[in-house]
């Protein structure tokens, strides 16, 4: 049985296997940044659960785009936005932008 497998699976495959490394690396190094900063346990609860509240709002948004204009344009979009944000973490300090941060990060995770 041969397998169907095209230049575009294997680019999404490779896209999605980028974005799992990229948020699987990030994952144990936020808490340790945040107590590094200041910031309580409690907050940072409060901040994961700020991202979640993001993922609600980017599902429902990014889902409805895919289905008018198709897959590809979300999940590039979100990709790349997905870096910045990423990126974006190192450059402040300030609770209330980190925030600000883990909404966006949220919301571009579920593209």
């Amino acid at each position: 049985m041969k397998l169907p497998v095209s230049r575009q699976m294997i680019t999404v495959m490779i896209v999605l296997a980028l974005g799992v490394f990229a948020m699987s690396t990030l994952q144990p190094m936020v808490p340790l940044y945040l107590t590094s900063i200041g910031v309580v346990p409690e907050t940072m609860g409060l901040m994961l659960s700020v991202a979640m509240v993001g993922m609600i709002v980017g599902v429902t948004s990014w889902g409805w785009l895919a289905d008018k204009i198709g897959v590809k344009v979300p999940l590039s979009i979100g990709t790349f936005f997905a870096g910045l944000v990423v990126f974006s973490f190192v450059l402040t300090q300030n609770v209330a932008f980190i925030f600000t941060i883990f909404f966006f990060w949220g919301l571009v995770r579920s593209a």
